[in-house]
C-alpha cells in the first residue's frame, strides 16, 4: 500500500491510500446540482452504482440535508427512506459559505438506483423546501 500526503491534513500525517482501488474507481460520473426552491427531488441514474465522495457548500443561514437513497424510480422526500443523511452546514455569511467533502473509499453501493433529496429537515419523513440557489450537491458515481 503506498502512501500520500493530502494538502490541508498534515496535522493528519501521512494517509494510506489503496492504489489498486483507486485506479478500479477511476472515471466516475460526476452529477451536479444547484438546489431550487423544492425537496429537490431527483433520480440521478438507474441501476446499479458505486458513490464514491459527495461535495456539498451553501450559502444558507439554515443547514440543508441531502438525503441518498436506492431507488428505481424518483425518490418521493419524506416517505422514501433514505440509506444516508449527509448535512449541508450553516454558512457564517452568505459571502463566505459553508461546506463539506464526503469521501467514500470503498463507496456505497445502490442496486436499484440512485436517488436524492434535499431537504431543510434532518427527519427521514421531511419535507421542508430549500431556498433556491442556495445550496450545491456534487456526486461522483459509477
Amino acid at each position: 500500500m503506498r502512501k500520500i500526503l493530502l494538502a490541508g491534513v498534515m496535522a493528519l500525517g501521512m494517509l494510506p491510500v489503496n492504489a489498486a482501488l483507486a485506479q478500479q474507481n477511476a472515471g466516475a460520473t460526476a452529477y451536479h446540482l444547484i438546489a431550487a426552491n423544492s425537496t429537490n427531488a431527483t433520480l440521478i441514474a438507474t441501476g446499479q452504482h458505486t458513490v464514491f465522495s459527495v461535495e456539498l457548500g451553501g450559502i444558507g443561514a439554515a443547514p440543508a440535508y441531502v438525503k441518498i437513497y436506492d431507488k428505481a424510480t424518483q425518490p418521493v422526500c419524506g416517505t422514501d427512506a433514505p440509506i444516508k443523511t449527509l448535512i449541508i452546514p450553516v454558512a457564517s455569511t452568505a459571502a463566505n459559505g459553508a461546506g463539506s467533502n464526503v469521501l467514500l473509499p470503498i463507496g456505497i453501493q445502490v442496486q436499484n438506483g440512485l436517488g436524492i433529496c434535499v431537504t431543510g429537515g434532518i427527519a427521514d419523513s421531511d419535507t421542508t423546501v430549500v431556498a433556491a440557489s442556495s445550496f450545491v450537491v456534487n456526486v461522483d458515481y459509477r
